[in-house]
């Protein structure tokens, strides 16, 4: 067990606080690059999605998710 690391807080000192507008769809295309790049035999990646809001194109982001997956499964 993890303990005495705060995620959220080393996420944003990591990647700056948030700066508005929450596209989903920008952070599924990062796991995709992270996922096509990682060597699946030698680790077993697990992606997480943190937001402080709702997405402002859903629909996109279920037809981009949609697409790749197969790519992944």
């Amino acid at each position: 067990i993890i303990s005495g690391i705060n995620f959220i807080e080393e996420c944003i000192l990591l990647l700056n606080y948030p700066q508005g507008a929450t596209y989903f769809i920008n952070g599924f295309k990062e796991a995709e690059k992270i996922l096509s790049d990682i060597n699946k035999k030698e680790y077993n990646p697990l992606i997480i999605l943190l937001s402080d809001g709702d997405d402002d194109n859903p629909n996109e982001t279920i037809d981009y998710v949609k697409d790749v997956s197969t790519y992944f499964i």
